[in-house]
């Protein structure tokens, strides 16, 4: 089962060429990060990253953008999150990165995305004809709803297991737009949005997870983080991951 892993930037001390060699010999096969270096630790550069993962044999297929102004792809006041993600969607290019994963609203009530903005979107995915822009599900899904709908071949949808179970039900989410999923972000809860490992929490993962291989092409990594308020040591960080990589056995 060929599933990956997101870089666990702040979850210890380690450099990204101590934890690209851990995920790697637990026997991950893919790294995904942040495009993104507001997310990494330190000094560190996700090019680097991106970098040495392919040296060591690991795929880069999906990258997660910025999410904390996600509602501005409501603003039409502004271009900025227009322009971010334009930039973002070209270096994907450059790198060779097919998903750029990306949120179609932040919070309970978000903004409602209108007509303009939705052309805004819709021309940016013509541009950019190489990239697939895979929104997330979160908390409120009628933005995300409304940009599938736009029907543009390279608009898809990362599907999120655990907000799904936390804020609704993951086997409808899945079920209505199976036909747009192309890549996941895997990890388990008790109903809240936790990121845990798949082996802690409540959601039967195991049948939506088979769903998700089966699609064509598609990159499911886990995005479950220790819950510790300290820094992971290097055996706790080994461990933490073994742990990731055993619960898809």
């Amino acid at each position: 089962m060929n599933i990956g892993i997101y870089d666990l930037t702040h979850c210890s001390n380690l450099n990204y060429v101590e934890r690209i060699k851990i995920y790697q010999r637990v026997g991950f096969k893919e790294l995904a990060l942040y495009l993104d270096n507001k997310y990494m630790q330190g000094d560190e550069n996700y090019l680097d990253i991106i970098n040495f993962a392919r040296k060591s044999n690991l795929k880069i297929q999906q990258v997660h953008i910025d999410y904390k102004n996600a509602n501005l792809i409501c603003d039409a006041t502004t271009n900025l999150y227009f322009e971010y993600l334009d930039a973002k969607a070209k270096e994907c290019e450059e790198l060779k990165i097919p998903y750029l994963v990306l949120h179609a609203s932040k919070g309970d009530n978000p903004p409602e995305i209108n007509i303009l903005q939705l052309n805004k979107m819709e021309n940016l995915s013509k541009k950019h004809k190489n990239v697939y822009f895979c929104f997330e599900n979160v908390r409120n899904n009628s933005n995300l709803e409304k940009i599938l709908n736009l029907n543009q071949q390279n608009i898809k949808m990362c599907f999120d297991l655990g907000h799904a179970h936390a804020y609704g039900n993951e086997h409808e989410l899945f079920n209505k737009f199976k036909d747009k999923v192309i890549c996941s972000h895997l990890h388990n809860n008790f109903g809240k949005d936790e990121h845990n490992i798949l082996t802690c929490g409540e959601i039967d993962y195991k049948p939506i997870l088979n769903e998700l291989i089966k699609i064509e092409d598609s990159s499911n990594c886990i995005e479950a983080f220790p819950h510790k308020d300290f820094k992971l040591t290097k055996i706790e960080f080994e461990s933490f991951v073994r742990e990731c990589f055993e619960s898809l056995i």
